[in-house]
Order: C-alpha cells, then sequence, then structure tokens
C-alpha cells in the first residue's frame, strides 16, 4: 500500500521543481509596430504636414516682424518729429557754445529718442576746461545742456616744459584746485592773473591737478592774498618758486616777500602785523623775508620814518 503513494509523491516534487535554463538557448522579442509600406507611408505623411505648418509659422513671423520694423521706421526711428532741431548751451568761460556741440558730436536732424545724454556729458567732461556738465532733452527736437567751466585763477610757467604765460597755445592755466588747463584763446581777464613760475616742476597734464607741494602752496597764498586785496593790500603779479622751500611773492607795488611752503597761514599772520604796521607807518617795504620764526628781515625802497620809543 505504501509503494504507490511513495511513487505519487515523488512525481510532485519532480513537477513541482524550478526548470533549469538550458545553456545555447536564446530568447526571441516581439516587434508591436512592425516597419510595414503602409505605416511608411503614413509617416512621411506625418512629416509633410508638420514641415509645412512650420514654414507657415515662419512666414506669419517673419510678416510680424517686418510690420513691428515698419511700425517703428514710421513712429520712432528717424521720425522728422523727433529729429534735433535746437541745442541751446548754458555756460561762462573760453570755450564757445559752438566747440562745445561739436565735441559733443550733435547735429542737426539725428533722432534725440537714440541720443544717449550719459554719453554725451562723458564726452564733455573730458575736457580739461570742463569741471562738469548735464543735459536733458524733450520730444520735440530740442536739448539743453549746462557746462560748469574751470575758473582760472593763476598761469603755471615752467620754461623747461614749454610752458609760457600769456601766450597762447603754448600757456598752462591753473583753477583753484590746482587743475591744469591748456590756453588756446587768451581772454582779458586771463592778462590780469599772477603767475606761479616754477622750472622744477615735475609735470603738468592737461585735465589732472598738479601734484607738485610747492605749486599747492602757492595756489593757497594767491587765495590768501587775494582776499587781503580789498583792505588796501597791493596786488599779487606773481609768485616765484626758486627752491623747494621758499616762495616769493611778487606784489604790484615793487613789494617782494619770502614764504615757506609749510604753514603758510602762521606766516600771513605775521604778514599781516607788518602791513597794518607800514600802512600806519607809512612804510614803503622792498623785502620782507617770513621764513625765520622769530625776527623778521625787512628792506625798505625808501628811508622810514622812525619814531623813537619813549
Amino acid at each position: 500500500m505504501r509503494a504507490p503513494f511513495t511513487k505519487s509523491k515523488t512525481s510532485r516534487r519532480a513537477a513541482s521543481a524550478p526548470a533549469k535554463a538550458v545553456s545555447g538557448k536564446v530568447r526571441h522579442g516581439v516587434d508591436y509596430a512592425p516597419e510595414t509600406p503602409k505605416i511608411r507611408e503614413q509617416k512621411r505623411i506625418a512629416f509633410r504636414r508638420a514641415g509645412f505648418r512650420l514654414a507657415v509659422w515662419m512666414v506669419v513671423g517673419f510678416g510680424l516682424v517686418a510690420l513691428v520694423a515698419a511700425t517703428w521706421r514710421q513712429t520712432l526711428y528717424r521720425n522728422p518729429r523727433f529729429g534735433l532741431k535746437e541745442v541751446t548751451i548754458f555756460t561762462e568761460g573760453a570755450l564757445k557754445p559752438e566747440k562745445l556741440v561739436r565735441e559733443m558730436g550733435l547735429v542737426e536732424g539725428m533722432d534725440t529718442l537714440w541720443i544717449d545724454l550719459k554719453e554725451i556729458i562723458e564726452k564733455v567732461e573730458g575736457l580739461p576746461q570742463v569741471k562738469s556738465a548735464s543735459a536733458r532733452r524733450d520730444y520735440k527736437g530740442h536739448m539743453e545742456v549746462t557746462v560748469v567751466q574751470r575758473r582760472p585763477v593763476a598761469w603755471l610757467e615752467c620754461q623747461r616744459l614749454g610752458l609760457h604765460s600769456m601766450k597762447s597755445g603754448f600757456g598752462c592755466l591753473l583753477d583753484e584746485e590746482g587743475v591744469a588747463m591748456p590756453c588756446d584763446v587768451i581772454l582779458k581777464d586771463y592778462t590780469l592773473l599772477p603767475v606761479i613760475r616754477f622750472e622744477e616742476l615735475s609735470q603738468a597734464q592737461a585735465g589732472r591737478r598738479v601734484r607738485d607741494l610747492q605749486v599747492k602752496a602757492a595756489l593757497k597764498l594767491r587765495a590768501e592774498v587775494e582776499k587781503r586785496v580789498e583792505s588796501g593790500m597791493p596786488s599779487l603779479v606773481s609768485i616765484d618758486i626758486p627752491t623747494k622751500y621758499g616762495l616769493v611773492a611778487n606784489f604790484d607795488d615793487g613789494m617782494q616777500v619770502t614764504f615757506g611752503p609749510d604753514a603758510i597761514t602762521k606766516q600771513l599772520g605775521r604778514f599781516d602785523r607788518v602791513m597794518i604796521e607800514a600802512r600806519e607807518k607809512g612804510w614803503k617795504i622792498a623785502t620782507l623775508n617770513l621764513l625765520p620764526r622769530d625776527n623778521v628781515p625787512v628792506t625798505f625802497r625808501q628811508k622810514p620814518k622812525l619814531v623813537s620809543a619813549r
């Protein structure tokens, strides 16, 4: 009775055992989209339709671009309504409005909408004679430019560097900040400016500040002396810098006063006291040396009237 049962159990185990892969066998896949003549024809039709749609969209796009460009030309670009008709320059100084307009590159009829105001201002402020500039425009072809020119306060002379005072084309002017400016035209006011002479000048670049400390001290001395002219002090004619430690101020009455480039303020205090005494006593001073700190050497053009102290 047990033999058949045992045989039957063995058969089920054999049936349920996993099948072993047979070496050398290749699995095959099924192509669910076979390439048939009908499918190829359908692909060609779909490709032609996509190309046609692309061509239509490109034509429409080019048409819109052409329409926008034509509208832009008619309304903005080269529209006579926005053409430059008038330029008004507000300025004072040696630079004339005509020269400023040429430097800015402005031409009648150019489109004001496409003028770069920042570029215009940079061109003007690039001139050595210009301190600052501003510009504005409207949409009727008008432009206004305000230019603040540097005001010359003295000539800078250095024969070694070819800088000559009172000579157009070779002259160099200084403003109160010490910025060097070439002199193309000599105005009447320029003939009244004092001359700063310094043969040891390092350099003078147009539109740049002169770096020499002696020249800076001479400009400060000029400004302080100019404040005292209204009180009866003679006018300053020139300042010679014979050495790096001395400034010789020459006045229109023939007086020569020697200052040091350092401590100008203290020296001017002693200078004021001497000048007050000279006006009260009627002294005609020829030379005055303020370099010594204790005693002040003075010479006179005429014999002074001395009054003995009692």
